[in-house]
């Protein structure tokens, strides 16, 4: 029923979790990358206008940059992610030796 564990399927199941951590990072930075961006102008727009409320006014911000980023980024993100379950699969056909 399982597959028999051999030093060719360790390696195989360390590249694979390898490619899975690489995919998961490449696709997530991105992301909170302009996340972090738009905390840093919420923060110095709160700092140089102190009668605006950054807690009332820093949600509906980053809500709207998470949209429209991810708006623009389903183009890149869906055939990635594809591409990496595609490789899974033919890992996972190595490993059961079909």
């Amino acid at each position: 029923m399982f597959p028999e564990v051999t030093a060719d399927t360790m390696m195989l199941f360390i590249s694979f979790a390898g490619a899975v951590y690489f995919t998961a990072m490449a696709l997530v930075l991105p992301i909170a990358g302009f996340m972090l961006l738009s905390d840093i102008c919420i923060a110095f727009l709160a700092r140089t206008a102190p009668s605006l409320n950054a807690l009332t006014l820093g949600m509906p911000i980053k809500s709207a940059v998470l949209i429209v980023m991810l708006i623009f980024y389903i183009g890149v993100l869906f055939p990635k992610v594809r591409e990496t379950l595609a490789g899974a699969l033919e890992l996972l056909k190595q490993v059961l030796g079909a």
